[in-house]
């Protein structure tokens, strides 16, 4: 089963933010998703959402907690044990704490620039990062919960990570295998 989970929205957004700078006179409306994967026993949950404090500090209308949206399906944040990163934006890593005894799956590319370059400093990417966030996700290096990826990889039967760089530097996408074919979320 895969489900798509809704944690805020709708936001007006400028268009040329959404579109690598086209349509630069246009706003369009997005909303925040997480994805949750259960099969057999497992769960993994893609994407952490937003954090309740940067939620308030943004003034994000429509917002739900993560832990919120995941306890509608029977999730336990505080006990999940598989979480993947797609990327390091705000909405995407922001409530990782959220998820304390999870393992974490990110590229290493994707890592290492926003936690070791300082280019991520920078606009615009500052204006995409949580640097709280990415200070919590730069402490797990080295321990067991952080997983770096580099490439393609199986994590789970039927689950794997696939790297397609291009909104981020190390972008990731999830392919699951279902009754119906191969899903890709992300």
């Amino acid at each position: 089963e895969i489900y798509c989970l809704k944690c805020g929205g709708p936001y007006t957004r400028p268009t040329a933010l959404m579109k690598f700078f086209q349509d630069m006179d246009k706003f369009m409306q997005i909303n925040y998703y997480l994805f949750a994967i259960r099969g057999g026993d497992q769960t993994v949950v893609v994407d952490c959402g937003v954090s309740p404090a940067l939620a308030r500090e943004r003034n994000l209308a429509g917002y739900v907690s993560p832990a919120e949206v995941l306890k509608r399906i029977d999730v336990d944040a505080d006990n999940l044990k598989h979480l993947v990163v797609t990327h390091i934006h705000f909405d995407h890593i922001s409530g990782i704490e959220l998820f304390p005894k999870a393992d974490i799956y990110v590229q290493e590319r994707e890592f290492n620039f926003w936690t070791k370059n300082p280019i991520a400093q920078r606009a615009p990417f500052r204006q995409l990062s949580d640097p709280a966030a990415n200070r919590y996700v730069a402490r797990l290096k080295g321990g067991k919960r952080l997983k770096l990826i580099r490439g393609d990889k199986k994590i789970l039967p039927g689950v794997e990570l696939l790297l397609c760089p291009g909104h981020t530097i190390g972008l990731q996408a999830v392919a699951v295998n279902t009754a119906q074919g191969t899903a890709i979320v992300g």
